[in-house]
């Protein structure tokens, strides 16, 4: 064994008594020959630097004789000392413990044989049982100065010597003789020493004068050192330039490394945009994974990455199955989504995409290519090859099977409701078998010879068919047994479906081109078309109310089934949604009860449930009747409050709060007597709107109306604000003639200075939230001064002069959070709009952002302090408006998150950093979400869930908990490092060999070591 003696203790009970009890056990009775009699283990002496911590003293009780428990009621409660008292009681009997008593109580009970655990409080619970009969121990509780700490104290000599005739199988009185021997022979060899240093000294007097001639020799030798000397300051000089000018180009190689990175970034964040636009979500996600969150770099990500990380995973579940999935449908309560895969198997999940039951399965030779519930408790399914099953839910899925007999593999349907199946015989015929209430199928004639799809009304009174050769047929509701021609394509269909009404049918083809069918009129109605070329239009499908229509894609060929499929829905009005985020074909779709949620599957086998109503990462809200002019967040992104002109022109204007999560119109608050021109959030839910009545009113966001009224001139109107929160104030500018900017102060609701400006009719103004920095821009131009941008330092308002001859129109005005950088957004109609940046520590001119083709209408910094964002309108195209993130660094476009029909007037950015809205010039609200570190997390989690042991996945989810734990709130995500630890540690017993998962979790184990114990 490696050590006598394993040492367990607490360590801020006996930090002072563990060190002095393992030098007493290694120094008495010490043969003189050796450098200690006992060799003990203690965490403290016995263990270096080390990653793995329990490992280590998991292999030190491994290596261990005996156990020496120091007893107190802190030892009791670490958990350390009781995982070790544990692990050593799993390997070894307790008759190989000791115990020290150095606080609380130990009691022996006599007449149960075990210690009495109401009395004893200084052992753990883990004890109990262990001990057969009493054991002996050692009481040390005496033992609390310094000075009872030595050998030289008899007590603690005696106590340890108790300990060491245990621990060494020696008698004590013994031991103690040995002790006595030992220190004899001490004595006489240091006696020895001394004479032997006498004989030395004489040795080395002889050597003194020898020495004394060697004087003269060492002298010279000085001289000739001192030239070396200087020689080497010299060389020493040369080599601090050196490793100056080293560490000039190691600075500037990490410079260039972070600006290459930026660039890789920024060039990556592009091209996962555009991949998204063009349907790859598969480079999407890989290019989105690349930058999760990496302690060996800097976090690059901003507004961009986490909006795009939204939409690509904007899906409200997402369920992950071992093989493709052929069918879904959902209940008739929108409690339960079925799926049926390609091996067969058919279960059940909520509409969170959690597990509820796996029903009785079928053999991958009859796989179930259609379901439907045929009531909330009865679920039916069909296969190619005329199988139909009946599961009653309410019975854990038992079932019952019913074939159709001469089937041609491939082609059929089932009703809506389950209680219809279609099939095509191979006699030619369109079998229709009753599902519900078996009875004899019904034939309808041959209706041509190379069917594709079927689709069954929900009433069952119809039925249609389309082929390969583009013919469309369908029966009269009153004439079941024929089938007539609606109409013709030009190529081939691959589906059908009917209206709930069964008054139109939809049709897809292989080119991806969707068809409304007027089935009483005989002719088509509509056409619509799928954003993908290459694609047929596997399923159609109509929610129960008729308000949408849903298609799924997949390859045209038929061959790529790892072609990206799209899931596109239309509503009544013709108004399109697209869903993209399946890496392979969708096979079905299904709608729950009126169009609540949409259900796909896919052969990437996964299931996803979509919010069919709205897009999870965007939203439009429509101004209620009158042109909005400025919007403002909420700091968590909850409340947006919008303002603008009332419904006749110079009427009163409004101010109105909507809701993001119910995407609601809460109310509309009145009081301004004419138009609101600005609207900001001065608290969590305060807002302050500005009018050109000339008045600043305080409104309550909860939609409890006006909090207080300010009156300035109101023969001048209020054109913008600005909040200093940090200061409890606010500043306006308005139509006032000669340039005056307007202070408040928001603690006492009244006006605080009036700072005169070096330009006319200023129209925007700017605080920065730290360094007392004051902007104001103006878009117009005087014949007596063409300057419109100024920059004040306050409380002085001192003008710095900033760009005199600044003359272009200055609409837009941001400060970075740090208070250390100015943009400029111009606003000159007639050409392109550009952002100039201005450092303001030491004060200078950085550069300009070129790229935005029309004017800037508003600049918004992300929280992070990487990004901006700017929003464009009028400008060289008119009713065209786009929203750009730009990189401040490289001054280059991060991403376009939108390009929207109508100019952008306005826009806001949530102080959290994952809520944008901006309003247009058509009086609408556009909302865009971005995730959140935990909406990241949860992704990457799910994925992770579905394959444990896949590395890229675990790393996923690791690169995600560290992007969450080092939020302000990271001690309470402390679990999710423990989590991602456990699950590379479950990758490694595996047998898995990667460099990136040892360093991966070599990091997490020393971030998990420096948590309190």
């Amino acid at each position: 064994m490696l050590y006598d003696v394993f040492l367990s203790y607490s360590h801020a009970a006996d930090g002072r008594l563990a060190p002095a009890l393992q030098s007493g056990l290694q120094q008495f009775a010490r043969p003189w020959n050796r450098l200690r009699a006992l060799r003990v283990f203690r965490d403290k002496t016995g263990l270096s630097a080390n990653p793995a911590l329990w490992s280590a003293i998991e292999m030190a009780l491994e290596s261990s004789q005996n156990f020496v428990l120091l007893a107190s009621p802190g030892a009791a409660c670490s958990p350390w000392v009781q995982k070790e008292v544990e692990h050593w009681l799993t390997r070894s009997k307790a008759s190989k413990m000791l115990l020290v008593l150095t606080d609380g109580e130990i009691t022996w009970d006599a007449d149960v044989k075990e210690f009495d655990w109401k009395r004893t409080t200084a052992l753990s619970p883990s004890l109990r049982g262990r001990f057969p009969e009493e054991p002996l121990w050692v009481d040390l509780r005496w033992a609390q100065k310094e000075e009872d700490l030595s050998l030289q104290n008899p007590a603690f000599r005696e106590a340890v010597a108790d300990l060491s005739s245990g621990l060494r199988q020696i008698p004590k009185d013994q031991l103690i003789g040995e002790d006595v021997r030992q220190h004899r022979k001490g004595v006489l060899f240091r006696r020895s020493a001394i004479v032997s240093l006498v004989v030395l000294a004489l040795a080395l007097a002889c050597a003194a004068f020898v020495a004394l001639g060697q004087r003269n020799l060492a002298r010279t030798n000085e001289v000739l050192a001192h030239r070396n000397e200087q020689t080497a300051k010299e060389n020493a000089d040369r080599a601090v330039t050196n490793q100056a000018k080293a560490e000039q180009n190691e600075s500037l190689a990490r410079e260039r490394e972070a600006t290459a990175l930026q660039r890789l970034y920024v060039s990556q964040m592009n091209l996962a945009y555009h991949a998204w636009e063009e349907n790859n979500p598969a480079l999407t996600y890989e290019l989105l994974n690349a930058h999760l969150a990496d302690p060996g770099h800097e976090d690059l990500r901003s507004f961009d990455w986490y909006y795009l990380w939204r939409v690509s995973h904007s899906y409200l579940a997402n369920i992950i199955d071992t093989d493709s999935i052929t069918a879904v449908a959902a209940a008739p309560d929108g409690g339960s989504v079925a799926t049926a895969s390609a091996a067969g198997k058919v279960r059940l999940y909520n509409p969170e995409g959690h597990l509820k039951q796996e029903l009785p399965a079928t053999s991958r030779l009859d796989q179930f290519n259609h379901l439907a519930f045929a009531s909330v408790n009865t679920l039916v399914g069909c296969t190619r090859s005329g199988l139909e099953r009946i599961w009653d839910l309410k019975t854990s899925g038992e079932f019952r099977d019913r074939r159709v007999s001469n089937v041609r593999w491939g082609t059929n349907a089932l009703s809506a409701d389950g209680r219809i199946a279609t099939y095509w015989a191979t006699s030619g015929h369109i079998v229709l078998d009753s599902v519900i209430e078996p009875g004899p199928p019904s034939l309808l004639q041959p209706p041509q010879e190379n069917i594709s799809a079927i689709a069954v009304s929900r009433d069952g009174r119809m039925v249609a068919v389309v082929g390969g050769n583009g013919e469309i047929l369908v029966t009269e509701p009153d004439n079941m047994g024929h089938l007539s021609k609606l109409g013709q394509e030009k190529g081939a269909l691959e589906s059908v479906t009917f209206t709930p009404d069964a008054t139109q049918i939809a049709t897809g083809s292989i080119g991806g081109e969707l068809k409304l069918w007027d089935v009483k009129e005989r002719k088509m109605t509509r056409t619509l078309g799928v954003p993908d070329s290459g694609a047929q239009i596997r399923a159609l499908t109509f929610s129960d109310d008729g308000r949408f229509l849903a298609a799924a894609t997949q390859d045209a060929t038929g061959y790529n089934s790892d072609r990206p499929g799209l899931v596109v829905v239309w509503d009544r009005y013709g108004t399109k949604r697209i869903y993209r985020g399946h890496l392979a074909g969708v096979t079905s779709v299904s709608f729950a009860p009126r169009g609540r949620f949409l259900v796909s599957a896919s052969d990437d086998k996964t299931t996803k449930l979509w919010d069919s109503n709205t897009d999870q990462a965007s939203l439009t809200l429509k101004e209620p009747g009158r042109r909005v002019l400025s919007v403002a967040v909420s700091d968590d992104g909850s409340r947006i409050v919008t303002a603008g002109e009332g419904s006749s022109s110079g009427g009163p204007g409004d101010v109105d709060v909507w809701d993001v999560d119910s995407r609601k119109h809460l109310c509309s608050m009145h009081g301004h007597s004419s138009g609101v021109n600005a609207v900001a959030f001065y608290s969590t839910n305060k807002v302050l709107s500005t009018s050109s009545d000339g008045t600043v009113r305080l409104w309550d966001a909860d939609c409890g109306g006006s909090r207080g009224v300010l009156t300035n001139n109101p023969s001048f109107p209020i054109y913008s604000v600005t909040v200093d929160r940090a200061r409890h104030q606010f500043a306006t500018v308005g139509g006032h003639p000669h340039g005056v900017a307007q202070i408040w102060d928001l603690e006492f609701l009244r006006p605080k200075a009036e700072v005169p400006l070096p330009l006319d009719n200023p129209s925007s103004v700017a605080f920065s939230d730290k360094g007392g920095w004051l902007a104001v821009g103006s878009m117009y131009e005087n014949s007596g001064n063409k300057q419109t941008l100024a920059l004040l330092k306050l409380p002085a308002a001192r003008d710095l002069g900033l760009l005199e001859d600044f003359s272009v129109p200055t609409h837009a005005l941001a400060f970075s959070q740090s208070g250390d950088t100015l943009v400029v957004g111009w606003a000159d109609h007639n050409k392109p709009g550009d952002i100039s940046l201005w450092d303001l520590n030491p004060l200078q001119y950085r550069g300009r952002i070129r790229g935005n083709y029309m004017a800037i209408s508003s600049l918004v910094f992300t929280p992070d302090g990487r990004s901006l964002i700017s929003t464009s309108g009028i400008g060289l195209t008119e009713n065209a408006g786009e929203i750009k993130v730009w990189d401040l660094a490289l001054m280059q476009e991060r991403a376009t998150l939108a390009q929207l029909p109508t100019s952008i007037l306005h826009a806001a950015l949530s102080a959290d950093g994952h809520t944008l809205a901006a309003v247009t010039s058509e009086n609408s609200l556009y909302v865009w979400r971005a995730a959140t570190e935990r909406d990241v997390l949860s992704s990457s989690e799910a994925l992770m869930l579905a394959s444990p042991f896949d590395p890229g996945r675990i790393l996923n989810f690791a690169r995600a908990c560290w992007g969450l734990y080092r939020q302000p709130t990271k001690s309470a995500n402390v679990h999710c490092l423990i989590r991602a630890e456990r699950s590379i540690l479950g990758l490694k017993s595996k047998g898995v060999k990667n460099l990136e998962v040892d360093q991966w979790l070599a990091m997490l184990e020393r971030e998990i070591a420096k948590l309190p114990r």
